[in-house]
Formats: C-alpha cells, sequence, structure tokens
C-alpha cells in the first residue's frame, strides 16, 4: 500500500542457483500482477432457503461492499493493457509462480529486480528446494466456499444429491 502513485512498476525474476551451481533459469518464473475489483451495491439481508432450511451464507446485514483482490493477471498483459500501476493508499500485489520441476535439491539465491516509476530495485530472493516428487494430481479435501445458491447459478437447478455431489 504505497503513500504515493506509482504509475509504473515491473518485477523481472533472474536465475537462481544453488550451492552446487545447479540453476533455476529465469524462464521458470510466471509473474502475475493482482487485479481489484471493487463491488457495491451487494445484498443486504439473509436469503432462507426453504428447500435447505437454512440461510444462505453469502449474504449479511451490511453486505460485502468493499475493494477485493480478484484476478491474477499476466505481468506482460497488464503492462500492455496499463494495469501495473498502483494508486496512493490502494493496495497492489505481485504473485510469482515457480516451476521447480527437475530442479537438484538445495537453497538457490539470487537478484530480482523490481522497477517501480523508472528506478530499479535489488530484491534477495532465496527458495529451498527439498528432495521430494509431488503428484500430478492432488485430491486432498478442503473447502472452497461453495454454497447452494453458486450450484444453482451455475446448473440451472439445485437439489440436495447435486449440492451433495459439489460438496464431496
Amino acid at each position: 500500500t504505497p503513500q504515493f502513485d506509482i504509475p509504473s512498476f515491473a518485477l523481472t525474476m533472474n536465475s537462481l542457483k544453488n550451492e552446487k551451481g545447479n540453476i533455476i533459469p529465469s524462464w521458470a518464473f510466471e509473474v502475475y500482477i493482482q487485479h481489484y475489483v471493487t463491488v457495491s451495491g451487494s445484498g443486504n439481508a439473509p436469503y432462507w432457503s426453504d428447500t435447505f432450511q437454512m440461510y444462505n451464507p453469502t449474504y449479511s446485514k451490511n453486505g460485502y461492499d468493499g475493494t477485493y483482490p480478484d484476478a491474477l493477471i499476466p505481468q506482460d498483459a497488464a503492462i500492455t493493457a496499463g494495469e501495473n500501476k498502483i494508486s496512493a493508499g490502494k493496495n497492489g500485489g505481485i504473485w510469482v509462480n515457480l516451476n521447480v520441476q527437475g530442479a537438484a535439491p538445495g537453497t538457490y539465491t539470487g537478484i530480482a529486480t523490481l522497477t517501480v516509476n523508472g528506478t530499479d530495485m535489488e530484491i534477495p530472493v532465496s527458495v529451498k528446494i527439498y528432495d521430494v516428487t509431488l503428484p500430478d494430481q492432488v485430491h486432498a479435501k478442503s473447502s472452497v466456499g461453495i454454497w447452494w445458491d453458486m450450484v444453482e447459478k451455475g446448473e440451472g437447478y439445485i437439489d440436495r444429491n447435486l449440492a451433495d455431489t459439489y460438496f464431496e
């Protein structure tokens, strides 16, 4: 959250090297810019479902008006669209993905360059790679905030079996 307007910024990820000289190349990084959306006029009353005998938890007395982080935009696309800016007092974010497939275990270090309003700043970067292999697919159970009314909007109908399938 800057104290002054930032009309442009960009993050450049450089290659990283570990203690044995192994390298994670710069192309293994993906940089995204956090996009924010402003919500106004959101629901202001609970919605009761006779079908499920419960209130819809997505509504509250005051609604959900405010500014929220939404899409992660690839940095190149954000720069092209002029979306790589932050107004004074507003939040901004950068998200970095790193593909470490095939990287040897060890601690990799290097420098990233953050360019803000034409001024470069060096940021030390360190990544520790463990000697483990993750499966291509993950089947961990989790809760991702799917509510019955959202399922109904997507499917065009809702019943207990469909809701249970989504929740499972």
